[in-house]
């Protein structure tokens, strides 16, 4: 969940940028303003399991160090 909130925008930008000829204007928009709702959303998951549950959360990057 953690790293879904990191890559959504940028995978909504991306899918935007590169396709945005052939998703049209309006397509575009609807890719990046669901990815960012979808960031949004889970972004207050996340603040209320960690501030309201005193949850510790550790999010390893690299699993070979």
């Amino acid at each position: 969940m953690y790293l879904t909130l990191i890559f959504l925008p940028l995978i909504g930008s991306l899918i935007a940028g590169f396709c945005g000829l052939k998703l049209s204007s309006k397509g575009a928009s609807y890719i990046t303003i669901v990815c960012l709702s979808i960031a949004t959303f889970l972004s207050c998951l996340i603040f209320y399991e960690v501030f309201f549950t005193e949850s510790p959360c550790y999010v390893e990057l690299v699993p070979w160090i």
